[in-house]
């Protein structure tokens, strides 16, 4: 539980924490399962503070030093957190239903199994962090970097992921039902058994991608850049490449019923025989 001399100087304010803190740089503030709800502490140095637990429902934690904080099983729903740092924060099972994370950085964060549904984290830095098991129902992730990040089972279904940038990314059996990765770019990134069912993947770039046994039924790649990228054994009934340009993709194994490649480019296909809808189809096919 919260140490009741150190709650009593949070809640006075941002003066008083803070000179508090420089007085003791080696001692970890307690605040678990404090009520901190609706509190201002934007700008608060809370550098490895343990929030076990604790109510932040609607605080303000903009420009917030979060930096190796523990926020398992923290409320933090409707929380601002514009910019705050959150690098190597624990957030395991962390509630941020509808919370602003807009820019923050979360580099290294273990995020695993939080509810992030509706949140805004446009522009965000996730690289390194774990997500797995996270959800992130029609959450805003426009812009935002999972470099190295780890969203295996992930939920983004509905997700706003334009121009998000994946590189190393785990998506494995991940769910992007019927988001919305507009520009998005995804660079040896693997979507193993991942349900992609209806996502607009218009104009993306990938790079290396692993599709394997994937579902992306009505998947749309409209005007999408792919090379170096495997379907194996994957879903794409009715998926639309209308303009798309494929080099060294392999659709091998994989169901691609009425799969539209109308105007698309292809060099080096294997395993779909359309060739004749083709803008330009390369050899073999």
């Amino acid at each position: 539980m919260a140490i009741a001399g150190q709650l009593r100087l949070i809640q006075r304010g941002s003066r008083q924490w803070d000179s508090w803190r420089q007085s003791h740089p080696d001692l970890r503030p307690d605040l678990s399962h404090s009520n901190l709800g609706g509190h201002s502490l934007n700008r608060l140095n809370l550098g490895q503070v343990d929030l076990t637990g604790a109510n932040l429902k609607g605080a303000n934690l903009a420009h917030a030093d979060l930096t190796q904080a523990t926020l398992n099983n923290a409320n933090l729903c409707n929380a601002n957190l514009t910019q705050a740092r959150l690098v190597a924060a624990d957030m395991v099972a962390a509630q941020l239903q509808s919370a602003i994370l807009t820019q923050a950085v979360l580099t290294g964060a273990n995020v695993v199994g939080a509810d992030m549904r509706y949140a805004n984290l446009h522009h965000a830095t996730l690289a390194k962090a774990n997500l797995a098991g996270a959800t992130l129902f029609r959450a805003i992730l426009t812009r935002t970097t999972f470099t190295g990040a780890k969203l295996y089972q992930a939920q983004l279904t509905q997700a706003i992921l334009s121009e998000a940038y994946f590189y190393d990314t785990d998506l494995d059996q991940a769910s992007l039902q019927d988001s919305e990765c507009l520009g998005t770019h995804l660079y040896n990134t693997t979507l193993r058994s991942a349900n992609l069912q209806q996502v607009h993947l218009n104009g993306a770039w990938l790079c290396n991608v692993d599709f394997r046994d994937a579902n992306l039924t009505g998947a749309d790649f409209r005007g999408a850049k792919l090379q170096s990228v495997t379907f194996r054994g994957a879903t794409l009934s009715g998926a639309i490449f209308r303009g798309a340009h494929l080099t060294d993709v392999t659709f091998d194994g994989a169901l691609v019923d009425a799969v539209d490649v109308s105007e698309a480019i292809a060099l080096r296909v294997t395993g779909l025989a359309a060739k004749e809808n083709c803008a330009r189809w390369g050899y073999p096919y």
